[in-house]
């Protein structure tokens, strides 16, 4: 009988130990989760204004595109004709870098850490 109650308080002890030691991790799992939640956000608003930017390049390639095509055809002056076309490739050089940019923001979104926190919990 003294076998089994010392048995039994083992088991006690060590799930009093245990407990602290869940909570723990579950506390540290949840702040994760807020921290890759606020990051996620601020990531959030920076693919905003970049999109928001995206459009205005849009926008801006296409009437610089119209531009050339009007020059082309009431000028056919090569000076003004190149000029209007290295601004169209300036156009074009500032939209793959706001691309890259999105591109960029976007790995926030996904909560790597977190991810990479459950994957470590499971193993």
């Amino acid at each position: 009988m003294a076998k089994k109650k010392s048995h039994l308080s083992k088991i006690f002890i060590s799930l009093l130990v245990a407990i602290p030691s869940f909570m723990n991790v579950v506390r540290h799992t949840f702040s994760l989760i807020s921290k890759e939640a606020h990051v996620a956000g601020k990531s959030l608003i920076c693919l905003t204004i970049l999109v928001v930017l995206l459009a205005v390049v849009c926008v801006s390639i296409w009437t610089c595109m119209l531009f050339l095509l009007f020059f082309y055809f009431l000028m056919l002056h090569w000076s003004v004709e190149s000029s209007v076309f290295i601004i169209l490739l300036l156009n074009v050089i500032f939209l793959i870098f706001i691309l890259f940019s999105m591109k960029k923001y976007k790995k926030n979104l996904t909560f790597p850490k977190t991810r990479k926190r459950f994957r470590d919990l499971s193993d």
